[in-house]
């Protein structure tokens, strides 16, 4: 297994953390502790909006900070509503989090950090570190 912070996209193999300690990560993070249990992430706006359609998905997410006409919620886990989020899918975009996405590439685990499971993320990426060895 190797670590990189290099700009590389990630390699099978590879662990990838996913760090965004404010808003798409905390808000992904808030969402499955409210019992989502599916999240497909989309760059663009349009596939997003088509998704969820077909899905019958909530919508969640951003451009440049600013919540989206028709999306359910903005890019804030403040506006998250656990009757609306539990057993629900999800459907998100971000301005950067799909691209932090694609960087995790062929990884073998993606792991998103946030403040709100520092301890988590760090004890599961060294028990894949631990394993791997």
């Amino acid at each position: 297994m190797r670590w990189r912070a290099d700009n590389q996209q990630a390699d099978k193999g590879d662990v990838a953390i996913i760090v965004d300690v404010l808003r798409a990560c905390t808000n992904l993070i808030t969402a499955f502790s409210m019992g989502a249990k599916r999240c497909k992430v989309s760059v663009d706006v349009g596939e997003a909006r088509r998704l969820a359609g077909t899905m019958d998905a909530i919508l969640i997410g951003e451009r440049h900070n600013e919540k989206m006409e028709g999306f359910d919620y903005g890019n804030s886990p403040l506006e998250l509503e656990q009757q609306k989020i539990e057993n629900s899918t999800i459907i998100f975009t971000s301005t950067n989090f799909p691209h932090a996405l694609s960087a995790a590439g062929q990884a073998s685990y993606v792991l998103l950090g946030a403040l709100v499971n520092l301890s988590a993320v760090c004890e599961r990426a060294l028990s894949l570190a631990i394993r791997s060895d």
